[in-house]
């Protein structure tokens, strides 16, 4: 069976490195007397709201195919849902669902041909995505100086530098650090982004465990024609294995894409 040099060049990811290593060792405890705290994975402790439990039993049933475009009366629900929590006003065609936000952040970065450039430190999956398309990428280093904010100046450089399409992997509130840009920083990052045409993939799986909920600001309300924004239900619904993701689409080229 012969691999592609892609496949054989992927490198296991360090935070399943790490929760490998711990449920190994859980296993193999015979003292009893201490455990390990686990953080490596982005996974709640808490269970999932009863509501949702309730309504996934009450669903079991149902097994056929869903509609490729997605479920009509859930897509009515989360264009509510974003209005209700983000202020947004979407048509329901700009709302896409998939099997996690990761999957459908793997079919962007399959789908956009372009550099991509990821702020670094970063949530680890986005290089392996970004490597097994093989697609162009720089790292951009976050500096504690700059209090691991994005520094304009710097990104501009970045900007003028790549002749080719660009795609601004912007990951708000930010993971690992915690990081939280206010609606002024992103005002000022998409001003850059539209100066030089770039796209920006928003990941923003944590908008609803800011500590100010209403502070939170999301990249669809300020550059809806050129941004891919994804969210979950993994992290504030506690509810990852449930696999259900979604994206925003732009508002240009809805229909296209």
């Amino acid at each position: 069976m012969k691999l592609t040099s892609t496949i054989k060049e992927l490198k296991l990811p360090e935070n399943l490195k790490v929760a490998m290593m711990i449920q190994e060792h859980r296993e193999h405890l015979n003292d009893q007397t201490y455990d390990y705290h686990n953080y490596s994975l982005g996974q709640s402790p808490f269970p999932p709201p009863q509501v949702m439990q309730e309504a996934l039993m009450k669903a079991a049933n149902q097994s056929k195919y869903a509609p490729a475009l997605g479920i009509k009366p859930l897509i009515k629900e989360l264009v509510q849902f974003q209005k209700r929590h983000f202020n947004l006003d979407l048509a329901e065609n700009r709302i896409i669902i998939g099997a996690g936000s990761k999957h459908i952040m793997y079919l962007l970065i399959s789908a956009l041909d372009a550099h991509f450039i990821v702020p670094t430190p970063a949530w680890v999956g986005y290089i392996p995505i970004i490597e097994l398309h093989k697609r162009e990428y720089t790292r951009i280093r976050l500096s504690e100086k700059n209090g691991y904010k994005l520094d304009l100046k710097e990104l501009e450089d970045y900007f003028k530098t790549i002749q080719d399409e660009k795609v601004l992997v912007l990951n708000n509130p930010h993971n690992p650090t915690g990081v939280l840009y206010t609606e002024e920083e992103l005002k000022k990052i998409i001003d850059v982004c539209r100066k030089y045409e770039v796209v920006i993939l928003a990941d923003e799986i944590y908008g609803l465990m800011t500590y100010q909920v209403k502070e939170f600001v999301s990249v669809a309300k300020l550059y809806p024609e050129a941004s891919f924004v994804t969210n979950g239900i993994s992290k504030d619904r506690s509810a990852a294995g449930y696999r259900f993701g979604t994206c925003i689409l732009p508002s240009e080229n809805t229909e296209a894409l």
